[in-house]
């Protein structure tokens, strides 16, 4: 027993101290987002998770949508701080991006890149996103429009500087160069190209560190595969108990009938197997990238995250979409690269978007910003615990409704003033709503003013 508490011991300050040699030195990021990406899905992504060895098991979204998901990574607080509560926030987001990632990465000396998918709706008249020296992001027009279904069809303002100068331009696919284009294929060379430059002195005459953030659309609809992964097989289906709930009768109504409940005949199982198809295509992405990483070997010199801005629900309690607060579609896949880490983790506290910026910002070598809603993932490394935790879930665009998400408990109100309450240590299904039962009536009333705290911070 003693021999396991000294080696536990010994190996947790050796994570701590891999890490922080690893800060010091100030490492190349990396940040992979995908779109709608639920948390088991990684099964087709070999290569994602050989290269970001470092799992969280209960990760999750604090706004099950894109844009203000994707405003909650880069500024590591809840949507109803940072104000980018529906998708179309762009605008909301642009007067304060230089309050964000990127550009707390630059003030940490780091020559940094944006490919793919920025804000939703972001319009390609818009002022270039704030914190990138180079950036390639998909662009809609002046009235929100998108432009091309985003996979085979898109428009890249695309911003970078070379030996003949800088360049600033809207490159329409497909192009004369590129006459039958796949987004995920664009990105990965986009993304190679980056690194590419910031090894040219050229380019990065100071020689920084890069910051690279590459955010594809897929697996996003439409569920259009790349040719060479079509009718691909996948794994077997394994339906879980709350697909196509038969007794809904404990849900609220906006669940009961709410526009994305679908019937029996619907293609939940076509709709899950095209977007592994996709995500077969980002995991080809990561590879590239890694790749590119190792020709210049700096494995060992390069940090990373993974992750999504929000899961799908394929027929769970028979909805589609994303939105609610369910863990198919808050859930999401986050895993980390970590260099020379003596052992592998697979970490088990709750973690949530809102930590990412925190914990590439303390790589970064920076100090916590007052404005975090979220805590860097670092110490979990080390051995540490995100004890006792409580996740705000909020949601204001379609459904309105405020959540806590605990290790075991989940609790939802809706305006409705319906409440739900699941035990996921019991029922991890979800299938069972006992927020009235009144053995739980004094967890309810702490449960509530907790929610009500969170709200107000």
């Amino acid at each position: 027993m003693g021999w396991r508490w000294g080696r536990s011991i010994l190996v947790a300050a050796s994570a701590a101290l891999a890490f922080s040699a690893a800060a010091e030195a100030k490492p190349n990021l990396l940040l992979i987002v995908t779109d709608d990406q639920r948390y088991d899905s990684l099964s087709v992504m070999p290569s994602t998770r050989a290269n970001f060895d470092v799992p969280f098991r209960t990760a999750i979204v604090t706004t099950p949508l894109c844009c203000p998901s994707r405003a909650s990574i880069l500024t590591g607080e809840y949507a109803h701080n940072h104000g980018v509560t529906t998708n179309n926030g762009a605008s909301v987001f642009i007067p304060r991006a230089d309050e964000s990632l990127g550009s707390w990465l630059q003030e940490e000396g780091y020559f940094t890149g944006f490919v793919g998918k920025y804000l939703n709706r972001y319009p390609l008249s818009a002022p270039l996103p704030a914190g990138f020296d180079e950036a390639h992001y998909r662009v809609w027009d002046a009235n929100g429009l998108a432009l091309g279904n985003g996979h085979t069809t898109f428009t890249l303002r695309e911003f970078w500087t070379d030996s003949e100068g800088q360049h600033d331009q809207l490159v329409e696919y497909p192009n004369e160069a590129n006459p039958e284009p796949y987004a995920t294929r664009v990105f990965a060379e986009l993304a190679t190209r980056f690194i590419q430059r910031a090894h040219d002195p050229a380019m990065n005459p100071e020689g920084k560190p890069w910051a690279l953030f590459v955010w594809p659309t897929a697996p996003h609809t439409p569920l259009l595969v790349e040719p060479l992964y079509r009718g691909a097989p996948v794994p077997q289906w394994k339906r879980v108990p709350s697909f196509r709930e038969a007794d809904m009768s404990d849900k609220p109504r906006e669940i009961r009938e709410s526009r994305f409940r679908r019937s029996a005949g619907y293609s939940f199982k076509w709709r899950r197997d095209q977007t592994l198809r996709m995500l077969m295509s980002v995991d080809d992405l990561v590879d590239r990238v890694w790749s590119t990483i190792d020709g210049y070997a700096e494995r060992e010199s390069t940090s990373g995250v993974y992750t999504s801005d929000n899961g799908f629900l394929f027929g769970e309690h028979s909805l589609t979409s994303k939105l609610v607060a369910y863990e198919e579609s808050v859930r999401v896949p986050l895993r980390l690269a970590v260099p020379n880490m003596p052992f592998k983790v697979v970490a088990g506290s709750l973690v949530a978007n809102i930590d990412i910026a925190p914990s590439l910002v303390e790589l970064a070598g920076g100090a916590a910003r007052d404005s975090f809603d979220g805590r860097s993932l670092l110490p979990l490394l080390g051995g540490g615990c995100f004890c006792g935790r409580r996740v705000l879930i909020e949601n204001w665009d379609l459904f309105e409704y405020q959540a806590l998400r605990m290790k075991r408990w989940k609790y939802v109100r809706w305006p409705s003033g319906a409440e739900e309450l699941y035990d996921l240590r019991l029922d991890p299904y979800e299938l069972t709503n006992i927020a009235r039962r009144p053995l739980r009536a004094r967890l309810m009333e702490t449960l509530r003013s907790d929610l009500d705290a969170l709200l107000l911070e």
